[in-house]
């Protein structure tokens, strides 16, 4: 299943505005915050415009975030600095294992609002590898909207489904799950009504 837009150009064209899509950061990062040690390594992917990214880093977690947006990397630099906290914040696809794999294991993997520009397919390739990644003891959080067609008037179903992402992960625990409709006052109306899941799992050690 293919996006209907090009995910790069939209996203360098939404990061060009002075104004960030979504200035406070996500609840799910503060749980994941909650979970880990302080100096855990966290690996943020999708990162955006580095709200989480740069909130986890001034929460002392030692911090890699990923995106394929140009300007949204630029975004999370400036971000880091105008908060005195240090992210290296690195342009590329969280497709490209290789490009993740070049950062060595992590204590948690990150990916806000991610999972939906990937295919199914994608996906079910992707996370076995972010599990391998991860130390014992470390978690994978995930907040994903079930559409794959992002900015259509009719979404439809991603393909991926909650029962999927727990199958993935069946070996790990399960420590924190919310789900819920998109209130957010400022989506445009056809994105009001979207189903949104979080899930933090843990390793076991």
């Amino acid at each position: 299943m293919k996006m209907s837009f090009d995910v790069r150009a939209h996203f360098d064209a939404v990061y060009e505005k002075e104004t960030a899509l979504a200035p406070v950061v996500s609840y799910l990062s503060q749980e994941l915050a909650i979970i880990l040690k302080p100096g855990a390594r966290i690996l943020d992917l999708g990162c955006g415009d580095g709200r989480d990214a740069v909130y986890l880093a001034f929460r002392g977690f030692d911090v890699t975030a990923v995106d394929i947006s140009e300007k949204g990397i630029e975004k999370t630099r400036e971000r880091a600095r105008k908060y005195g906290v240090k992210v290296n914040a690195v342009i590329g696809d969280t497709r490209d294992v290789g490009l993740i794999d070049s950062f060595g294991v992590c204590d948690a993997v990150f990916g806000y609002n991610l999972l939906q520009f990937l295919t199914p397919e994608e996906i079910r390739s992707l996370l076995p590898f972010l599990k391998a990644k991860t130390e014992p003891g470390g978690a994978n959080a995930f907040g994903y909207l079930a559409i794959a067609d992002y900015y259509t008037e009719k979404p439809v179903p991603h393909g991926f489904t909650e029962r999927d992402f727990r199958n993935s992960y069946k070996d790990w625990d399960e420590v924190y799950f919310s789900e819920g409709v998109v209130q957010d006052v400022e989506l445009p109306e056809n994105l009001k009504k979207i189903w949104h899941t979080a899930i933090i799992v843990v390793k076991p050690r």
